[in-house]
């Protein structure tokens, strides 16, 4: 026997062994609630407390549970395979293959501007950049050059397709705008881009290393040219 919340309601299960112990039988609360809270089993005292063994006790929440509560936090969860980043800090995002970092062309604001990689020291608005979440894992990838609601990585007309072009332009939330980080070996990503479903991401364009060499959009290969790092500037 166990229960618990495994269903994505706050309110828990419980779950049996059919008779003929072939099948489970899981039994669930039918009553509709007004009360909105994340699922227990993201949060860690609890989803630690599901694997207690022995006699079948309460499991415990890290947070208190009942009239006149706060409300809690929203947990720090993500899929396996996704790199969590900081929304506060500014990064350098620097090619694998090549060592030179992303960069805005002439350091401009204008809307269709060019992404390309360009020197090694990161160190200025035009090779710097922010992120903030976009929601379901995606985030948006804001040059340091922006003032507001511009200067977003963007994939050219948000196109499927390969060699589409990325570049900067204002703020839009639409799914050109949306990349998905997907972790390597080593701790290098690879962005995924969310125009073409993830089918295709971010590289530099033949593998090239020299300065001013295009950032564009393809279907993933294993080329460490579609492998990013992604440094926190001090």
């Amino acid at each position: 026997m166990f229960y618990g919340d495994i269903l994505g309601d706050w309110r828990e299960e419980v779950i049996c062994t059919g008779s003929d112990y072939a099948s489970l039988v899981i039994v669930s609360t039918t009553i509709p609630t007004d009360y909105r809270l994340n699922t227990f089993a993201q949060d860690p005292a609890y989803r630690n407390d599901m694997t207690s063994k022995g006699y079948v006790q309460s499991n415990m929440l890290s947070y208190y549970l009942g009239s006149e509560m706060d409300i809690p936090s929203q947990p720090n969860v993500r899929y396996i395979g996704e790199t969590a980043l900081d929304e506060n800090a500014v990064y350098a995002i620097r090619n694998v293959n090549s060592g030179r970092v992303m960069d805005v062309a002439k350091s401009s604001r204008e809307d269709g501007t060019n992404v390309q990689q360009y020197g090694t020291v990161p160190s200025k608005a035009n090779n710097t950049w922010k992120v903030k979440s976009a929601g379901d894992g995606y985030y948006y990838i804001i040059s340091q050059l922006s003032t507001g609601e511009h200067c977003y990585l963007t994939v050219a007309d948000g196109a499927n397709t390969n060699g589409a072009n990325v570049e900067i332009s204002t703020f839009t939330g639409g799914d050109a705008q949306k990349f998905k980080l997907k972790a390597n070996a080593g701790g290098s990503v690879m962005l995924m881009t969310k125009c073409s479903k993830e089918t295709k991401c971010v590289e530099v364009i033949n593998a090239e290393t020299g300065a001013g060499a295009n950032v564009q959009q393809w279907v993933p290969t294993g080329s460490t040219c579609q492998w990013w790092s992604f440094e926190k500037m001090e």
